[in-house]
Formats: structure tokens, sequence, C-alpha cells
């Protein structure tokens, strides 16, 4: 999973902003690396940008100790993160802002991750833009596009249609609930019990967390590595159907773990942004489009 696009590339990427006549949102232009990560150019105290993996997976922001260092940021205490297989403690500080493109958080926590952890997922990039950053908006990831929209109101909400999905923003984890979480209730063939799985940028293969081994879901594929910052864990592979909303994904990649089962995690599995053309998450109102619609303008009547 090594970046094929230069890292300078990435690191003079430009934040492009995309006025309309109608709609007041930000556009921002991302950069597809190896594996389908897409990385955004973020800003640290009005340094910047770095490159950035846009991580839904994660409920925190995450910024390389080294760059920490090179800002005068100091960390001192340590907390725990929620991210992609389970949990990781990590440093703690608190950023004067983060920005992406003209959008700011004043005030935001964020943790300090070490270059050995980074380097698990095998792409050059300075952090890991989390969704305590993107809980302020709503979002739109267009994967053809590879762009991410961001809207603080409800003008992008207005100009979508499509299925609502609901969403959870808290899974669950020895009884304790966690937050900033991205989660979508499926149900997977044959059982009819609701999978809860995190929606979740920073991943390529759907995945789920069996409480015990589990059987066969069709033709299986040779087996695949699932990378985390806390590890990484050999995974067998089925193809499978998945159904989300009113889309079918024939011939899906599901992923079951090793090492990685549900009592070290706070969801039952993983669904990767990656399959969708587009996704729309309204964290304003509770839920997602999948592969949403444009509406066209009204026409005036005369």
């Amino acid at each position: 999973m090594r970046l094929n696009i230069p890292l300078a590339t990435i690191l003079y990427a430009v934040c492009l902003v995309f006025p309309t006549p109608t709609f007041a949102q930000t556009i921002i232009k991302l950069t597809r690396a190896s594996w389908g990560y897409l990385i955004v150019p973020v800003s640290i105290n009005g340094t910047g940008p770095y490159p950035f993996l846009l991580d839904t997976g994660s409920n925190s922001t995450l910024v390389r100790n080294e760059l920490l260092d090179t800002l005068g940021i100091s960390c001192k205490t340590l907390t725990p993160v929620h991210v992609t297989a389970g949990v990781s403690y990590l440093r703690h500080t608190v950023a004067e802002s983060v920005t992406v493109a003209d959008l700011s958080i004043k005030g935001l926590a964020i943790e300090g991750i070490g270059a050995d952890q980074i380097s698990r997922l095998r792409v050059s990039v300075q952090g890991v833009l989390g969704e305590d950053f993107l809980k302020h908006f709503d979002i739109l990831i267009d994967n053809h596009a590879k762009t991410l929209t961001l809207d603080h109101g409800f003008d992008l909400a207005r100009s979508l249609t499509g299925d609502h999905l609901p969403l959870s923003f808290s899974g669950m984890r020895s009884g304790h609930s966690t937050v900033d979480r991205l989660v979508l209730g499926l149900n997977l063939p044959p059982s009819k019990a609701t999978t809860h799985f995190l929606i979740d940028s920073g991943t390529n293969y759907a995945t789920v967390f069996p409480s015990e081994p589990m059987p066969h879901r069709g033709r299986s594929m040779p087996g695949a590595t699932l990378r985390t910052f806390i590890g990484n864990s050999r995974c067998r592979i089925d193809l499978v159907t998945l159904k989300v909303g009113t889309n079918t994904f024939p011939g899906s990649e599901l992923a079951s773990c090793e090492s990685v089962t549900r009592d070290k995690v706070d969801v039952d599995g993983t669904l990767p942004t990656n399959i969708f053309d587009r996704l729309f998450i309204s964290h304003a109102s509770g839920y997602a489009i999948a592969n949403p619609r444009f509406l066209k303008p009204s026409r005036p009547r005369y």
C-alpha cells in the first residue's frame, strides 16, 4: 500500500473552492493515494497545508508527533482514540485551529501519533482528519470527482435526493458508548439481524468483527491484511452482495479477520466509503444518502 503520488505533489496540493450561484458550500480537491486512500490538505495553527488522511473511521484528528514538535505544540497526557479494529492511546493536546480550505475549527482537541504507528498504513501523511472535525459540517465525498464538500448549513442537504439512511453517532464497547462515530445499520444475508457498520473512509474493505469464527459467505478469495494504527491482522475475504438502501453492490469484498473480534471494538464492522460513487453525510440531521442525486433547480413560473 505504497503512495504512488510523489509526496511533493501532495504537500503543494491546492485547496480549491468552487462557488456556485445557488449554494454556499466549500469544495476541497482531494488526492487519491494508493489503495484508494483520500488525502486532504489540512493546516494546523495557520501553518501548512499538510497532507492528511481523510478518515471518518477515526473519532479524533491525529497529528504526527514530529510535526507537533516542529510547531511547538506540547502533549502531556494520553487519551484513548477509537480507530478501525480497536483503541489506541495517544498523546493529547489542543490546537488553536485546524483548517481545511477556509473552514476552521478553533480549540480542537488533537492527538499526537507516532511515526511507527502511522507508517503501518503505508501512506505518506502528516496526520488523520477525523470525525471530531468533520462532525461540524454536512459532508459529501465524491469518489469520481475526488472532492470533499463541506457545508455549515442546510443548502447541500436540500440540493440532494435519495434514500435517507438513519445514522447513529456513537458505538458501544465493553458496555460503554463511544462518541463521534458514524454508524449505519445494515443486514448481511443470510442473517436478519442488524449489523452496525462504521462508515470508514480510511479503510479499503468492508469488514466484520465476529464474536466467533464466521462461516464462508459465498465464493472465497485469498487472504488479505487489515492494516491499522494498532497492528496488522490477516483476514479472509469473501465475495458478498451488500445492500445499502436501494443500492446493491454485488461482488463486494467482505473481510473477517483473525485477531479482531467484536469484544475489542465498538461496532460490528466497517463500511468503506470507496464503494460509493458519492456519499452524503448529514451530521445536522442524522442520516446518510448513498449515491445521492442532485435536484434540478426549479424553473420560475410566469
